[in-house]
């Protein structure tokens, strides 16, 4: 976080509690994907994380192709003007 950056949200500590459990699953023979969620294990199961990961992962591609196609790829900004 930038040390400009106004950070009040949580008070005066700079600890902070969060509790997150891993979610490891096998994609091939010899390779794993660790996820880290804070939802618990009732409200997602392991084979509910799988399949949203995949849903995002084919998301997460296409932005990426979109990017490139569009020569965005080295555009960085948080302010609305040079986005749009």
């Amino acid at each position: 976080m930038p040390q400009n950056q106004q950070f009040d949200y949580f008070g005066d500590t700079s600890f902070y509690d969060f509790e997150c459990r891993v979610v490891r699953f096998k994609i091939t023979e010899d390779t794993y994907e660790c996820i880290v969620t804070n939802s618990a294990k009732d409200e997602f199961g392991m084979q509910d994380i799988k399949e949203l990961y995949h849903l995002r992962w084919g998301i997460e591609t296409s932005y990426r192709e979109l990017k490139y196609d569009l020569n965005l790829n080295t555009l960085h900004s948080k302010k609305r003007n040079p986005i749009e």
